[in-house]
């Protein structure tokens, strides 16, 4: 997906602390959803729902829930059954890193300390 933006646009408003907070309490893909919907989305209408970014949402859902599955070593896998659900999650982490720098946002750079509510 291709977004236009010329301008450099937050990507939260909430203060940092407050949002480590949230993230800390955060886990699971439908907890990761709700809460890009609570602090993006519905602050800013040009945000699109997690779903539409990651346009391959269900097969990158099956991806993490293997991922998951072999994380907590509730089974194991080849290397041929680990090879799709991988592309399916760098697909996913491109498309996050694409919005992102369609925002003016470098997700490998620190991001500045914001104490108070963003505008």
């Amino acid at each position: 997906m291709s977004y236009n933006y010329t301008f450099e646009a937050p990507l939260g408003f909430e203060p940092n602390v407050n949002l480590h907070e949230k993230l800390s309490r955060c886990h699971g893909l439908k907890e990761y959803k709700k809460l890009w919907k609570e602090e993006l989305t519905r602050k800013d209408q040009t945000i699109p729902l997690l779903t539409e970014i990651v346009e391959n949402w269900n097969e990158f859902t099956d991806a993490f829930n293997l991922r998951h599955t072999l994380i907590h070593g509730r089974g194991t896998c080849s290397r041929n059954m680990a090879e799709k659900p991988v592309e399916e999650m760098l697909l996913a982490t491109d498309a996050l890193y694409d919005f992102a720098r369609s925002r003016g946002k470098n997700l490998n750079d620190r991001l500045p300390v914001r104490r108070k509510k963003a505008n």
